[in-house]
């Protein structure tokens, strides 16, 4: 395979046919030994993520995976049926489990000691339901005998539609709920440690800042100083730069002859 690949990387686009040709045929081979061709396919995929190649064949294959996505997603949608009370229940307490499951990953950071904010944050990050559910359950009705009813395809499937609606209004709220949840949690006694980090980072005091040249880097970064951070602090600091600039360019001035045949030029920093 490495030598299949540099032999047709001399003509890029024959990188894209190879790599989809790899595709199938590991595909066909996994149905040919009673593998799933989904599982043969994402075999194919690791083969070839440890080739240089990889980055250009993703680039080249994006529309061809969006295409047959949709197409997937509207097959599937196309074999649910009509949802009963019944099932849109499941969904419901499904959905509710897969939010709330999410709050076991909680402890586990802040016990690592990484303060509430960093230990809440995944947690809400991680709220729905993956995609290859879905590849799994399709898989299970599909088989003959069947692992699984259609029911609970359709409960996998509405179940990753909900928690995927909720968790991006989740992810783009996530800092008021964070600190909602550390509200809380301080009033059960857990300690922020991210608060503590911050107070002793305060605690160790002051020190000073030096520039050593001033072009778009430094200058972006004395604006930052200058609107950012206490008032007070960022007035003294510009004044500061301000002085030094001042008696910089005095000297620089008087160093000059006042020869009008004679030029003086800044040295290069």
């Amino acid at each position: 395979l490495p030598y299949l690949f540099r032999s047709v990387a001399k003509a890029p686009e024959l990188v894209l046919v190879t790599a989809l040709a790899w595709c199938f045929f590991l595909a066909g081979i996994a149905s040919f030994i009673g593998l799933s061709r989904e599982m043969g396919a994402l075999i194919a995929g690791v083969s070839l993520s440890t080739f240089p190649y990889n980055l250009d064949v993703m680039a080249k294959a994006t529309s061809i995976r969006d295409f047959f996505v949709t197409l997937f997603f509207v097959a599937l949608g196309m074999q649910i049926p009509v949802p009963t009370p019944r099932v849109l229940l499941l969904v419901l307490g499904a959905s509710v489990f897969v939010i709330v499951s999410r709050v076991v990953v909680v402890p586990i950071l802040y016990t690592l000691r990484l303060g509430l904010r960093n230990s809440l944050v995944p947690a809400i990050n991680l709220a729905q339901v993956s995609e290859f559910s879905i590849v799994i359950a399709f898989l299970g009705v599909s088989m003959n005998p069947h692992q699984i009813g259609t029911d609970i395809l359709t409960v996998v499937i509405l179940t990753f539609a909900v928690t995927s609606v909720a968790s991006t209004y989740m992810i783009n709220a996530s800092h008021f709920i964070q600190n909602a949840l550390t509200a809380a949690l301080k009033t059960i006694g857990l300690k922020d440690l991210d608060a503590d980090k911050a107070a002793a980072a305060e605690v160790e005091g002051h020190y000073p800042v030096i520039f050593l040249g001033f072009f778009r880097d430094a200058s972006s970064i004395l604006y930052e100083f200058e609107h950012e951070g206490d008032v007070e602090e960022s007035k003294e600091f510009v004044s500061k730069i301000t002085r030094f600039t001042t008696r910089a360019s005095k000297t620089q001035s008087s160093s000059c002859p006042a020869s009008p045949t004679t030029s003086c030029a800044a040295p290069a920093t």
